[in-house]
């Protein structure tokens, strides 16, 4: 999606147009995405350009703050070491 932002839309594009129109015509290895079943099925037909920026940066946002949360926990996991016998080198259960 980040690609996409920073190289199509400074294209004449009306903003109430269908995203899902412009990349299905993108490339998908030897296909378009409008070849892909995923996304013929998947991708919501009533995105419009106007979302797009404010979608990128929600989904940009929160996965920030998700790795950000991540890595709080293995650090504060880390630093507590109650059950550091139980839990490998970066803070995840052990399997035995």
């Amino acid at each position: 999606m980040k690609e996409y932002v920073l190289t199509r839309l400074h294209d004449t594009i009306v903003p109430d147009s269908s995203v899902k129109d412009w990349l299905g015509a993108m490339d998908c290895g030897e296909d378009t995405l409008d070849d892909e079943a995923w996304f013929v099925d998947s991708f919501p037909p009533s995105l419009e350009h106007r979302n797009v920026v404010p979608a990128f940066l929600f989904l940009e946002t929160e996965l920030a703050a998700a790795n950000q949360a991540g890595s709080a926990a293995t650090d504060t996991d880390a630093g507590n070491n109650t059950d550091a016998g139980n839990k490998d080198g970066d803070g995840d259960v052990k399997m035995e």
